[in-house]
């Protein structure tokens, strides 16, 4: 099942961008993203989103959910720098500003609503696509409910590359015991995504893997259960170089 493990993937071996190399290419913006935690550049948050704009990744479904969160997270640290990055994004068209709009406001900062509302009163077209918006509140990532699909999963690894929080690591975890259930695809796919990639960046990401592996005494017995396969699987296919 391909989701967004699959995407940040597919660059992971490559050596992390230097802040003085502009971001120009998708292996660029993969490579940059994939590492930021590690390394949180702010500072490249307008040039990062441009090229997200230009490389289709706003655009594209299978991109928009990790593209959002990832948004989310680097809002959510940096909420003073909202203003200023909102203005500086005003260019982008509304299918890419409907993705920068999601990210705000599932940053759930206090500017969150405000934000908001202001750009879609300026864009009658993305205000009528996103009305629901404005009948609610800004929430984080982590209270999407996770029987809305797999997408779910997508948005919290994006939150997860921006910050390295283990929160939405942690949020993944939950859908665990869904592998067990009978009757309900959605959920049983949910489930099967969520074990695939937190065991495939658990490989990849030593953060990742200190999480799941201090989680097991944490978490109820059929996430901990889950959990110990998880790690135990990652641990044999962790490499020397692993993240």
């Amino acid at each position: 099942m391909k989701t967004l493990s699959a995407w940040l993937l597919l660059f992971v071996s490559l050596v992390a961008s230097s802040a003085d190399t502009p971001l120009q290419s998708p292996e660029d913006l993969s490579r940059w993203m994939t590492h930021h935690y590690r390394n949180p550049e702010p500072d490249r948050f307008v040039e990062a989103v441009r090229l997200m704009a230009r490389s289709g990744m706003l655009d594209s479904e299978r991109t928009k959910a990790p593209a959002f969160g990832f948004i989310a997270g680097i809002v959510r640290k940096h909420p003073d720098r909202l203003a200023a990055w909102a203005k500086q994004l005003a260019d982008l068209n509304d299918v890419q500003m409907g993705v920068v709009v999601l990210g705000i406001w599932y940053a759930d900062v206090p500017a969150s609503k405000k934000t908001v509302s202001e750009i879609l009163a300026a864009r009658s077209g993305l205000a009528e696509n996103m009305s629901l918006l404005s009948e609610g509140s800004p929430m984080p990532i982590t209270k999407i409910p996770l029987e809305q699909g797999a997408w779910t999963l997508d948005a919290n690894w994006g939150a997860f590359l921006a910050s390295g929080d283990s929160e939405p690591v942690v949020r993944i975890m939950s859908a665990l015991p869904w592998i067990h259930v009978k009757g309900d695809v959605n959920k049983l796919a949910t489930a099967s995504a969520a074990r695939w990639s937190l065991t495939s960046n658990a490989v990849q990401h030593a953060r990742v893997f200190d999480i799941c592996e201090s989680e097991i005494a944490k978490q109820p017995p059929e996430v901990a259960a889950e959990l110990e396969t998880i790690v135990a699987e990652a641990r044999k296919q962790r490499q020397p170089k692993s993240l």
